[in-house]
């Protein structure tokens, strides 16, 4: 076991440990993060003079920050768990991001 907690609870589950709320599917919990992106880029986009950079704290392996991808220039994505920082390269990875 790692010192680091957030890298055991990604061992363990990183899907739940990332968001508790989109039931038990992986699809779902893809489909929560983009719906989540959706609702960001109606609510912040309209007060950006352009859409260079965005940050992701927390990022888990990726809910939200690879949907936020197609949105943005680049994401910074940036979470305190090397695991879950792993696991979300190797997601963008499969997805071409």
């Amino acid at each position: 076991m790692s010192a680091n907690p957030w890298d055991n609870l990604a061992r363990e589950d990183a899907l739940r440990t990332v968001s508790t709320g989109f039931g038990s599917s992986e699809e779902a919990f893809w489909q929560s993060g983009e719906r989540t992106a959706e609702f960001i880029e109606g609510h912040v986009a309209p007060l950006l003079h352009a859409r260079a950079v965005a940050v992701d704290f927390g990022c888990g392996i990726g809910r939200i920050a690879l949907p936020m991808a197609h949105r943005f220039g680049v994401v910074r994505a940036v979470d305190v768990s090397g695991v879950m920082r792993d696991r979300l390269g190797r997601e963008a990875e499969r997805r071409g991001i």
